[in-house]
C-alpha cells in the first residue's frame, strides 16, 4: 500500500521511530494499540492532530513516567490500517528486550504476521518503509529525521534494524542528497547503523528537508536552528 496522504507520511514516521502498533492482549487477534513517546510535547500533539484528521475525534490518553510522554489510542480499526503499509512498526530485534511475546509462546505479538528477517543470524521484524508518493518524501524525511535523527557537526541517525536506514538512503536519494551508511558490532547479539548526511549535502538537506521544531537535547537550540549554524544560511 502506497502513502498518498500528507498526514499518513506524518504518522508512518511517528510510528517507525519512537512510536509503534503493539498488542494489549497477547492471545485475542484484534487487540491493537497506537503509541508514541517523546520529551517533545510539540510532536505528541502533532501525532494526537495528525491521527484525529484522518479518523476524527479519539480517546487518546498519556503517560509521565520519567522525562517523556507517552501518548496512547487502543483502536484496533486504525492500527490495522497501519498495518497494510509495514506488517510491523517494531524495529528491535525479536529476542532483545521486550521480547517478543511469540518467542513466549503467546499467540501474537507485534507483527501483523510473524516473518521475522535475519542479520548474522538474529531476527529482526519485518518492519519497512512503504512506497511514498514523490511529493511526500519531503515531509516524510522532515518528521523521521526529526524525531529519530541527531546534529552536531553532522546530521546523523543511528538505529538497529537492518534494513530502515538503507530505505532511507534511497529516498535521500530520489532528492539528491548524499550519505553514508555503516554498521557496528555492539556486542555479541547487538549491531546498530549510522546514517550520516555527507556534509557537502548539508545545505540541500537543510532547503529540501530541515527539522521540525524540536529541540536538541541539553540545549536551547533547536535542530533547524543548529543545521542553519552549520551551513551559515
Amino acid at each position: 500500500m502506497n502513502i498518498q496522504k500528507i498526514e499518513d507520511a506524518k504518522i508512518i514516521a511517528f510510528l517507525l521511530t519512537d512510536g509503534g502498533i503493539t498488542k494489549t492482549h497477547f492471545n485475542r487477534p484484534k487487540s491493537w494499540r497506537l503509541h508514541f513517546t517523546s520529551t517533545e510535547m510539540f510532536l505528541i500533539k502533532e501525532f494526537k492532530q495528525n491521527l484525529e484528521i484522518l479518523f476524527g475525534k479519539q480517546n487518546f490518553w498519556t503517560s509521565k513516567p520519567k522525562r517523556a510522554t507517552t501518548i496512547y489510542l487502543n483502536n484496533s480499526d486504525i492500527a490495522e490500517y497501519y498495518l497494510q503499509f509495514s506488517p510491523t512498526y517494531r524495529t528491535k530485534q525479536c529476542n532483545s528486550n521486550p521480547i517478543c511475546p511469540v518467542l513466549r509462546n503467546k499467540k501474537y505479538g507485534p507483527c501483523l504476521k510473524c516473518h521475522p528477517i535475519f542479520f548474522k543470524q538474529i531476527p529482526y521484524p519485518p518492519a519497512k518503509i512503504p512506497p511514498i508518493s514523490k511529493k511526500l518524501v519531503n515531509t516524510f524525511l522532515k518528521y523521521y529525521f526529526s524525531i529519530e535523527g541527531t546534529i552536531t557537526d553532522r546530521v546523523q541517525i543511528s538505529q538497529r534494524h537492518p534494513t530502515l536506514l538503507k530505505q532511507i538512503q534511497k529516498l535521500l536519494t530520489t532528492l539528491q542528497i548524499d550519505s553514508t551508511l555503516k554498521n557496528y558490532q555492539i556486542n555479541k547479539n547487538r549491531y546498530e547503523w549510522f546514517l550520516r548526511i555527507k556534509k557537502k549535502d548539508l545545505l540541500r538537506f537543510y532547503n529540501s528537508i530541515n527539522f521540525l521544531p524540536v529541540y536538541i537535547s541539553h540545549s536551547k537550540l533547536t535542530k533547524s536552528e543548529r543545521l542553519k549554524n552549520l551551513v551559515q544560511v
